[in-house]
């Protein structure tokens, strides 16, 4: 695990600029800022020549776009973190009341590149994710606050989502092939071995979610536009909902608190509600406000939930009721969301934001859905974990990414 010095002395130095004085000029505090709180009248009379003759009035937002997406990238080509036509680049800089920037170490041995969701057994500190490209989920040791990598469970495919199940001790992926279950019990006669996958059609599965009451797991294929219902205790499949109005359903998770998996529906800007007991559809609900969920995380003691809002511009992140099923509030601090958790144990909210117009962050919130502070991270950085004893959170970007929360 490397820490990069050099990357936090960059943060500050941008944040530093983002606030130092802009000459007093009413007209120039309101000219637009690139990502590292640079703007056009700062440059060579040349450069602004050239934007004001291409965009006249426009220019200088022109040049903060253009600007920023050059600065954000090479940031990202020094950690290895790809950027392609669909990374989302910053178009202004971070907000300096709403950041706090923290050292970010980088796993890069046995670590994928970018991948989907992380998950973590807090008991046995066991954190595991997948890793496409070698066909692997990559198993470290979080004992302590840096991650030390312990060994590799093939999966042919590869998985995007993954899944701990402790009390079992089965890992389950989301992957080309349907899900992967996967023996992690070093007790086990099968440890190591791929106990089954389960296909529900030829989309594959991506993410997913454990009811440890009656031992199951909702899964999702975007592709085939369905949810599979596995038995984790007999690794077979139980059901498939068929036919869903949906090309992109997200993040299923369950709640305890009332027995229910909620899962987002991104394209139609949607709440789905199934009950595991009956293997039922209760609900689809409109949010009513722009945000294309993909991310879900339940604090089952007040059943409220924080809804990742993909949607940028949006109306930021989304604070549900889950007893009422409908919205409390809005978060407008972060969007461009993908990933988000809930720890009881720390009582905090965290939204992976890579997506953010001001440059992928970790959104944290307290556990009544205020806002606390935005850490930067990466443009790969769409998942997140939390290891509670260390305080020690992860996410991707060019490998295993982490650091300890500012709180």
């Amino acid at each position: 695990m490397k820490l990069f010095a050099k990357r936090i002395a960059v943060c500050v130095a941008l944040v530093l600029t983002a606030l130092a004085p802009l000459g007093g000029a009413a007209a120039q505090q309101a000219e637009p800022q690139a990502w590292d709180g640079q703007h056009l009248s700062d440059q060579p009379s040349g450069v602004q020549a050239m934007f004001k003759s291409a965009w006249g009035d426009a220019a200088a937002q022109h040049w903060a776009i253009e600007h920023s997406a050059a600065v954000y990238k090479a940031v990202s080509a020094a950690h290895g973190v790809p950027v392609t036509s669909t990374t989302a680049l910053p178009d202004a800089p971070p907000v300096a009341a709403d950041t706090t920037w923290v050292p970010l170490g980088f796993t890069k041995t046995n670590a994928p590149v970018s991948g989907d969701l992380i998950d973590i057994d807090q008991g046995r500190h066991k954190l595991y994710v997948g890793h496409a490209a070698t066909d692997t989920i990559e198993q470290f040791d979080v004992s302590q606050p840096n991650p030390r990598w312990e060994r590799s469970y093939t999966v042919p495919g590869g998985v995007a989502g993954i899944l701990v199940a402790p009390d079992i001790q089965k890992v389950f992926g989301g992957s080309p092939n349907g899900l992967a279950i996967v023996d992690v019990d070093p007790n086990s006669p099968n440890y190591g071995q791929l106990l089954n996958t389960i296909s529900i059609g030829p989309g594959g599965s991506d993410e997913l979610d454990y009811d440890p009451i009656d031992h199951k797991v909702y899964f999702t294929d975007v592709g085939d536009q369905e949810i599979g219902v596995a038995d984790v205790v007999h690794n077979s499949l139980i059901k498939t909902f068929m036919g869903i109005n949906e090309s992109q359903i997200e993040q299923p998770r369950y709640n305890p608190a009332d027995g229910m998996f909620y899962i987002a529906f991104r394209a139609t800007n949607k709440l789905a509600k199934y009950d595991p007991r009956s293997d039922t559809q209760v609900s689809v609900t409109p949010l009513g406000v722009p945000c294309t969920p993909s991310g879900v995380a339940i604090k089952p003691t007040t059943n409220m939930a924080l809804l990742g809002c993909r949607a940028v511009p949006g109306p930021g992140l989304v604070y549900w009721n889950l007893a009422t099923n409908s919205l409390d509030h809005t978060i407008p601090n972060a969007t461009g969301v993908d990933g988000a958790i809930y720890n009881a144990k720390a009582d905090r909210f965290f939204a992976a934001a890579s997506r953010w117009h001001r440059g992928g962050v970790m959104a944290m919130l307290d556990g009544s859905g205020n806002f606390i502070t935005n850490v930067p991270t990466t443009a790969a950085s769409h998942q997140v974990g939390y290891d509670q004893t260390n305080r020690v959170v992860y996410t991707l970007g060019g490998g295993l990414v982490n650091f300890t929360v500012p709180f």
